[in-house]
């Protein structure tokens, strides 16, 4: 995998933060699934849950669409790894507080590309694991790259009220 910290400047990273975190206009889908595990099975945990926001997939997107377009569009150019690739799919994530820092289920984003890239719009202590990666921190204006065929999973935050990220993937 591949950090870029401060990937955006300060003022499209703060334009962007006041569209998303804790912005009580802009919605959050409650999903009782963060990832299937190996079996197809489903996780009965109770703090295994997550707010989601598809900006874009399938040719359907939100609002949000071309605010982080317009924000993120041309830095992607500026990215070996991206260059000449399509984003598939574009979501918003959030990850609730716990008491202590829980892992979701081990997935992979296939069906969705095969490159992934994970923006931190707050910095805290959950994080995102990446088989032979290791940790990936949550921290605010980063944005890591990986392949997203590799096997990784998310946290929760227990730090913060919640983790909030976005999620690209690209093929």
């Amino acid at each position: 995998g591949m950090v870029i910290k401060d990937f955006l400047s300060e003022y499209q990273f703060h334009t962007l933060q006041k569209m998303i975190v804790w912005n009580t206009e802009c919605p959050f889908y409650l999903d009782p699934v963060v990832a299937y595990r190996e079996d197809g099975s489903i996780s009965s945990d109770l703090w295994s849950w997550y707010g989601i926001h598809m900006v874009y997939y399938n040719q359907k997107s939100s609002y949000l669409l071309d605010p982080i377009m317009n924000i993120f569009g041309k830095g992607f150019g500026d990215i070996d790894l991206l260059e000449g690739k399509t984003i598939t799919r574009i979501k918003l994530n959030f990850y609730p507080h716990t008491p202590k820092v829980m892992e979701h289920e081990v997935h992979t984003d296939e069906g969705y590309g095969t490159t992934a890239a994970i923006f931190g719009l707050n910095t805290c202590n959950g994080f995102t694991r990446v088989k032979g990666s290791g940790k990936i921190k949550s921290v605010a204006n980063q944005l890591f790259i990986f392949d997203g065929l590799t096997d990784h999973n998310s946290s929760t935050t227990s730090n913060a009220k919640g983790r909030f990220n976005i999620n690209f993937n690209f093929i």
